[in-house]
């Protein structure tokens, strides 16, 4: 069985994921939290540990891999690119696979939630240069249940659940999605 950790960082995740699968694919963009990974690896080999520099999951061959799990990833990326990997998921996917994937759904009322919701991109990212301090500004985009359904519309996969998960903090509401993958089925519920 093979499990994909999509945004790793330095790999907590997929050695908890290594104690169930034979094999785990620690995807992330960063080569400098890829190298913290494998340096914090007691997996024995069941990690792989990928730096992926793609739009798209094309080292992993179609129907490979049991499960997809994605947590604090896809709002950094623009709609569309997230919607392409949201794809890349399911084509991945073994019958019967199932992708749980979480994603910003709207900011909250906060302070920051508000800034999010209503300041310009630019004026957000250099608030967080030079005010708040941050090495890297991090974009925030939201994906609604239509974004994804739109984005699984067209593949065999269907969405069993969906739950709102707001323990990440009090500027976004995010939601997690259960998607499960069966060669012939064409319905999203």
């Amino acid at each position: 069985r093979v499990a994909v950790d999509f945004g790793c960082g330095v790999g907590r995740l997929s050695a908890a994921l290594a104690q169930h699968f034979a094999e785990v694919v620690a995807v992330d963009i960063s080569a400098t939290m890829l190298e913290e990974a494998q340096r914090l690896d007691r997996s024995n080999g069941r990690c792989r540990f990928v730096l992926n520099e793609s739009t798209d999951l094309a080292f992993l061959e179609d129907a490979s891999v049991d499960l997809v799990y994605s947590s604090l990833v896809l709002q950094h990326m623009q709609p569309q690119l997230a919607a392409r990997y949201l794809r890349e998921f399911v084509r991945v996917l073994a019958d019967d696979g199932v992708a749980i994937f979480q994603v910003a759904s709207r900011p909250t009322m906060s302070l920051k939630g508000l800034a999010f919701r209503f300041v310009p991109w630019p004026i957000v990212r250099w608030a967080q240069r030079r005010l708040l301090r941050y090495p890297a500004p991090m974009r925030m985009t939201p994906l609604s249940r239509s974004a994804v359904e739109n984005a699984l519309d067209r593949t065999d996969a269907r969405i069993v659940a969906q739950v709102d998960d707001d323990s990440y903090g009090g500027h976004w509401h995010y939601t997690r999605y259960y998607v499960t993958y069966s060669s012939g089925s064409l319905t999203i519920s």
